[in-house]
C-alpha cells in the first residue's frame, strides 16, 4: 500500500525567528512535557542543549526557551534516561545534566566523534560514535550523573543515529531491540 499523507501538517515548535537559542540544531528528544535540543552552533551563547515546553505558548515562544547546558559549542546527540539528558558534543565527549538544568557531567572522554544516543527505558545508554564505528553502553539512569565505562556492543561503519525499539513480545524471546540508522539504511 501507498504511504498516506499525514492529516496534519508539520509544525514548528520552536524556530531562530521565535528565540535566539536554535541555532543550527540537530538532536531532539521529548518527554510529555519538555523538547530538548542541541545545538550544532554557538552552543555555549544560545546552549549546547535548549529546550522548552511541547506545547509553547501562543505569543512571546522565545520566554519559554531556555538552555539546559552551555558546556560545548556544538553538540550533536540528546536522549533523556528518567530525569537526565545525556548528549554528545562534536569531538570526545559525551555529558550529562539533570533535563531541568544544572551541573554538567563529563560521562566519557574517550570518543572519537560521538552522534546520537538512545536510552532503552530501563537503565542503559547507547552512544554512536561515528569516528570508530562502534556503539558503546553506559549506565545511564543512576541518580549521580558521573564518569561511566563505556562498554563496546557492536561495530557499524558511518554509525550516527540511534533509536531502541522495545516490544513486550519481542522481550520474551530476544530482549531488547536496537535499531540503528547508518547512512539513511535502517539495521
Amino acid at each position: 500500500a501507498a504511504p498516506r499523507a499525514p492529516k496534519k501538517k508539520p509544525v514548528a515548535l520552536y524556530t531562530a525567528d521565535d528565540t535566539n537559542k536554535v541555532s543550527a540544531p540537530a538532536g531532539v528528544a521529548v518527554d510529555n512535557f519538555m523538547v530538548l535540543w542541541t545545538n550544532k552552533q554557538l552552543g555555549t551563547q544560545a546552549g549546547s542543549v535548549a529546550g522548552g515546553y511541547s506545547t509553547p505558548p501562543s505569543s512571546d515562544k522565545g520566554a519559554a526557551v531556555r538552555p539546559v547546558s552551555t558546556v560545548t559549542d556544538r553538540a550533536y546527540g540528546v536522549c533523556l534516561a528518567r530525569d537526565n539528558a545525556i548528549f554528545t558534543s562534536s569531538e570526545k565527549y559525551v555529558y550529562g545534566v539533570r533535563k531541568t538544568g544544572g551541573v554538567v557531567a563529563m560521562i566519557s572522554d574517550t570518543m572519537q566523534k560521538p552522534r546520537g544516543c538512545a536510552w532503552d527505558g530501563e537503565g542503559t545508554v547507547y552512544v554512536a560514535d561515528k569516528g570508530s564505528g562502534k556503539i558503546f553502553a553506559f549506565p545511564g539512569s543512576v541518580a549521580s550523573m558521573t564518569k561511566q565505562p563505556m562498554v563496546k556492543v557492536a561495530e557499524l561503519e558511518d554509525v550516527y543515529g540511534l533509536a531502541v525499539v522495545v516490544s513486550s513480545s519481542w522481550r520474551q524471546l530476544t530482549g531488547t531491540l536496537v535499531a540503528v540508522v547508518i547512512s539513511g539504511w535502517f539495521l
